[in-house]
């Protein structure tokens, strides 16, 4: 399957092939990432074969990184293949009109010499508009992950991905290079307008039920005394506004999208927002459908439940993933943050304090949102 015969874009086409492979997963006939590196690389079209040979694509070891710089450089192409195409025809054009001027007027050294000018001043117009917009380099992807940048429009601080960039790619002409000086203004000056961003809220879902999710992800220690209904301290109790409090509360989910890496469309899921536990948890069954990449920690993650139990289960967590999440209308995407890889979860995802924390989130507990 070569990408001139498929007819598509150079993302598309490696998407399809991706999901193909993932049917021969288990099987001896399924690629690894290095095996489907080559096996792009060998079926991709002369020019950009070529335009991939003399760029820092190349370099990249990371298939997942490999993929991205090879869709920018094609993205480029195109964009730069439009452009040609467009200055031709209004070459011809140009020339055809003044072919039937010369016809209808005859020669003229004074029509001539005006439309010499005219079709110089047409082609430098043209070539100063469709200045080639330059490929990513390693140094600027790296900038761009770093501080929460996008790698279409090429904007630090944006919170969204390529895939939903609503700017398109920046003018090629006068582009210049990405430092770290324009991260870091980039950071200043969203730092100065946080005070007056606006606010969005997004409606929690409330359980209505423990059928549903029967956990409770952090508790309180229990309380240090015991009173009986004959006591003193129970009239004093009793006194108190506690009538109206409930004994459990529900639980607060938020229903979202993650984007896959083996898939055009996001997958859909919900999370439990818990701010009473420090970790951000998800289920290997949600990380196997995403095609997320797992890494290993160095040093395992040891947890316990809250309970207050003689006999105190330990677990340890070993792997971990990065992920983002998007909300159902695509209008907001969180942070990157990473979560750890916890068997038998509750809830596909547990977004604790560091996803909390990084994103800023305020939760109205009485209002659910």
């Amino acid at each position: 399957m070569t990408l001139t015969a498929s007819n598509m874009t150079f993302w598309n086409w490696a998407q399809h092939l991706i999901k193909l492979n993932c049917l021969l997963r288990g099987t001896l006939s399924a690629f690894n990432d290095g095996a489907l590196c080559n096996h792009l690389e060998a079926h991709l079209d002369d020019g950009l074969k070529a335009r991939i040979k003399h760029s820092d694509a190349c370099k990249d070891k990371v298939f997942k990184t490999w993929v991205l710089a090879v869709c920018l450089i094609d993205e480029a192409c195109t964009v730069e293949t439009k452009h040609q195409q467009e200055l031709f025809e209004e070459i011809i054009q140009h020339q055809a009109k003044h072919q039937n001027t010369d016809g209808l007027h005859g020669p003229s050294r004074h029509a001539n010499t005006s439309q010499a000018n005219a079709s110089t001043s047409t082609t430098s117009t043209s070539t100063s508009s469709s200045v080639h917009l330059l490929a990513l380099t390693d140094a600027e992807c790296t900038l761009l992950n770093e501080h929460d940048g996008c790698t279409k429009c090429r904007c630090f601080y944006t919170y969204h991905h390529s895939q939903l960039c609503p700017n398109g790619f920046p003018v090629g002409k006068g582009y210049k290079t990405l430092t770290l000086f324009n991260a870091l203004t980039a950071k200043k000056s969203k730092a100065v307008s946080k005070t007056s961003t606006k606010v969005v809220a997004a409606t929690i879902e409330a359980v209505e039920s423990d059928e549903e999710i029967n956990a409770a992800a952090a508790m309180l220690p229990n309380s240090p005394g015991t009173f009986d209904s004959d006591s003193e301290d129970y009239d004093t109790l009793s006194n108190r506004d506690t009538i109206s409090c409930s004994l459990h509360a529900k639980h607060l989910l938020w229903d979202c999208q993650v984007h896959s890496l083996i898939s055009d469309f996001p997958v859909k899921t919900h999370a439990l927002l818990d701010n009473g536990t420090h970790l951000v948890l998800i289920q290997p069954e949600l990380i196997d459908q995403l095609g997320l990449k797992k890494y290993h920690l160095h040093t395992p993650e040891i947890i316990d439940v809250a309970f207050n139990n003689k006999k105190k289960k330990t677990t340890e967590l070993y792997f971990y993933v990065k992920h983002s999440l998007t909300s159902l209308d695509s209008y907001w995407t969180s942070r990157t943050v990473k979560a750890l890889v916890m068997p038998e979860l509750c809830t596909p995802i547990i977004l604790g304090l560091p996803w909390l924390i990084h994103n800023s989130i305020v939760t109205d507990h009485e209002a659910c949102m």
